[in-house]
């Protein structure tokens, strides 16, 4: 088993482009990245940043605990309004001992020097032996909880991506991360082995979104029984999505290809088959995505391959460093899912009269074509 700082240096190499991005949440979160990877031996800059003379420590946070500080960035207000729900406190209880924030600072930095399982993205000895890592970034505009390990994982750590809504949209605020620390705590909290069965697997996916649902709608109906929650959150609209399997089925995935939710777990379970069968790691990977996304695509080559399921001899070339075959080929289906959704939407509006018909098509075509015979649609 190889130390943090071995094992995982050029996954904080390629993080380390966060701190190029606009906004002073980034400038705390460059400070404290720094600070982490000057413990690992990593210097990035010329000089170390203080964190209190660029950005002022938050004053409250949800819990005095690992996964209550990783909450950091978030209004005052959205905080208060958040331990106002049971439900939602006594998840980040469980969540608290559960992880250790990856911001670590002061005297526990030394926790991220330990040994690190990366199969099991676990902390092994120590204080936090057993622990997994936890990185909270408010930021973007899609919200999203990426366990390690997953295909679409960045990094050593679980990742939960927050939206930045509006600060004056306190509900929306509410409900992003309501709902993601929902996926967190279902994903540690989990029992038993996943499903053999690969259609059973995806099946779990979509009731575990819709339970997630269900769960978010449940923290706000708590704090909106309040008092100070109803002030405060009454006077906005719910976005908080229908739990219907076949809702979920058919939304948007918050990520980059735009997919449905039924298109990104059937191709998250392809590729980790394809990961398991050609023996994988996450740097394969990582160089395969990148070699995919130089593929040359428009809206002709995507209803080719739509059609054909075949690497031209021109990209065959370019993936022709890698000998597995699977993993590009559902790599590069996402791409052209997310080309032809984005034609789809600059072509249609929702207020034409055949828009829900015209989005079925266009959905079934790509279970066609890349769904393996796996999995269908629940019918609307």
């Amino acid at each position: 088993m190889r130390s943090l700082s071995e094992a995982l240096s050029p996954d904080l190499h390629r993080d380390a482009c966060m701190v190029f991005l606009p906004g002073s949440c980034v400038v705390r979160e460059r400070i404290r990245f720094e600070r982490e990877l000057q413990d690992l031996g990593i210097n990035l800059s010329g000089g170390p940043l203080r964190e209190r003379e660029v950005f002022p420590e938050a004053e409250i946070f949800v819990t005095n605990g690992q996964f209550g500080k990783a909450l950091s960035g978030i209004p005052d207000k959205v905080i208060k309004l958040l331990k106002l729900s049971k439900t939602f406190m006594a998840m980040v209880a469980q969540l608290d001992k559960r992880y250790v924030n990856i911001w670590l600072s002061g005297q526990h930095n030394s926790a991220l020097t330990r040994r690190f399982d990366l199969a099991t993205g676990t902390i092994s000895g120590g204080t936090f032996d057993g622990r997994r890592l936890m990185n909270v970034q408010v930021m973007g505009n899609n919200s999203r909880f990426t366990p390690h390990g997953s295909p679409d994982s960045t990094g050593y750590y679980d990742a939960m991506t927050l939206e930045r809504p509006d600060p004056r949209e306190t509900r929306r605020w509410v409900e992003v991360i309501a709902h993601e620390t929902t996926h967190a705590f279902n994903f540690v909290t989990r029992k038993g082995a996943p499903a053999a069965n690969v259609a059973d697997r995806i099946r779990a996916s979509v009731n575990e979104e819709a339970g997630t649902r269900k769960t978010e709608a449940k923290i706000l109906s708590e704090i909106i029984a309040t008092k100070v929650g109803k002030q405060e959150l009454s006077k906005f609209s719910s976005s908080t999505g229908s739990p219907r399997p076949q809702d979920i089925e058919r939304d948007f995935f918050p990520t980059e290809p735009k997919r449905t939710y039924l298109e990104h777990f059937v191709l998250s379970e392809l590729r980790n088959e394809a990961i398991r069968t050609d023996q994988l790691d996450s740097r394969d990977t990582d160089v395969i995505a990148q070699l995919v996304n130089n593929i040359p695509l428009d809206a002709k080559r995507a209803d080719e391959f739509l059609r054909t399921g075949k690497f031209l001899a021109s990209e065959e070339k370019i993936l022709d460093t890698y000998k597995t075959k699977e993993y590009p080929k559902h790599q590069f289906a996402l791409f052209v899912i997310g080309a032809r959704w984005n034609s789809f939407s600059a072509q249609h509006s929702t207020s034409d009269p055949d828009f829900e018909k015209a989005r079925e098509k266009l959905l079934q075509e790509h279970a066609r074509a890349f769904f393996r015979n796996v999995i269908t649609y629940t019918p609307n």
